[in-house]
């Protein structure tokens, strides 16, 4: 059985479209064993929804990136994960960034669907973009494959020639 860590920044009850899709997707899928690092919201720090094991992880949001990568570390000495999947490159791109780094030869999926405007994320991180910006893109160059789920978003990332591997 292959078994894929996912990192992703919420997920049910805190539901969104891409929250839907990877529930959808490996509730789908068999032969799977799916992880998944998320932040916690106040609910229980480990569930099964579906066919994922859902571990939740404390602190403030800035550090989750850090948290997760250090909690799925500690899976990976258990489990020792065939793939890592990352919904969205958020927070919990960089987390899955910070895993690559120390685990080049597991190949790295990003999923592309976010909603905001192409400038949300140098406006969200405000000043710290100008710090930020290289990890940013190397979320993009770091991943194996990069899934989209539409051809904006695969243009978007093309445009900013962070993204030559992506697919739909």
């Amino acid at each position: 059985m292959k078994k894929v860590l996912i990192f992703s920044f919420a997920y049910f009850p805190m539901v969104g479209g891409a929250e839907v899709a990877v529930k959808e997707i490996t509730d789908r899928i068999s032969g799977f064993q799916f992880d998944m690092v998320t932040r916690n919201f106040g609910t229980q720090k480990f569930e099964k929804i579906g066919n994922i094991n859902v571990y939740r992880v404390k602190g403030p949001k800035l550090f989750f990136p850090f948290i997760a990568f250090c909690k799925a570390v500690r899976l990976n000495k258990k489990n020792k994960y065939d793939a890592t999947w990352s919904i969205m490159a958020n927070r919990a791109g960089f987390a899955a960034l910070f895993f690559k780094f120390f685990n080049p030869k597991i190949p790295f999926l990003l999923t592309l669907q976010e909603g905001d405007e192409p400038d949300y994320p140098q406006r969200r991180m405000g000043i710290f973009y100008f710090f930020l910006k290289p990890f940013f893109r190397k979320i993009f160059t770091r991943a194996d494959k990069i899934q989209v789920i539409s051809s904006y978003l695969a243009d978007w990332a093309k445009k900013k020639k962070w993204a030559q591997k992506t697919w739909k």
